[in-house]
């Protein structure tokens, strides 16, 4: 019963930090970052019905960024999504503090599509997961604990980024619509 609470723990706490960048990513459009940086070289499909039912300008700009965001998921790899978004908003990320997240963001994959047993790449990649004797990822408080320290001290990190670089707009620091 403990490992199923620890696996939804990790799985959520994915979910929960992918939402975050989502919003970040947003947050930062919204606060006027280079359009052509932003956008890059993504090709949308944005129907004039979207457009319109958004409501606002600000909606507006949120639809793309959700949109440059989900485009930049579809490949697969946490660590590239992170990267690629830190490069539209220019954020020049501490690698150590990417690198001390990763083992617990990429446990989610692991998690949901190789039911906990990690493959060779991940084995070698993060050598200080622990392996259960069943070759599963040991899950257990003492994993979703660091789990929730690393992903916490990168969203932290992120969130100081942007605010130093000034792609946050006041209200949205004050937490304000």
């Amino acid at each position: 019963m403990k490992s199923t609470i620890h696996v939804a723990f990790i799985k959520e706490l994915y979910e929960d930090f992918s939402d975050f960048l989502a919003t970040s990513l947003s947050r930062a459009a919204l606060a006027g970052v280079d359009a052509s940086r932003f956008a890059g070289e993504v090709k949308l499909d944005i129907h004039a019905k979207e457009i319109l039912q958004a409501g606002s300008w600000d909606a507006v700009i949120r639809l793309i960024s959700d949109k440059i965001f989900r485009a930049l998921e579809n490949e697969r790899n946490t660590r590239s999504l992170i990267n690629k978004m830190s490069v539209r908003v220019g954020l020049q990320l501490e690698e150590n503090v990417l690198t001390a997240a990763m083992p617990y963001l990429d446990a989610r994959h692991i998690l949901v599509h190789r039911d906990g047993k990690p493959d060779d790449l991940y084995v070698r990649s993060y050598p200080d997961v622990p392996i259960a004797r069943n070759g599963a990822i040991t899950m257990n408080f003492d994993f979703v604990t660091r789990a929730r320290n690393a992903v916490k001290a990168l969203a932290e990190h992120i969130d100081a980024r942007m605010i130093d670089a000034g792609l946050v707009r006041q209200q949205d620091i004050a937490g304000q619509r």
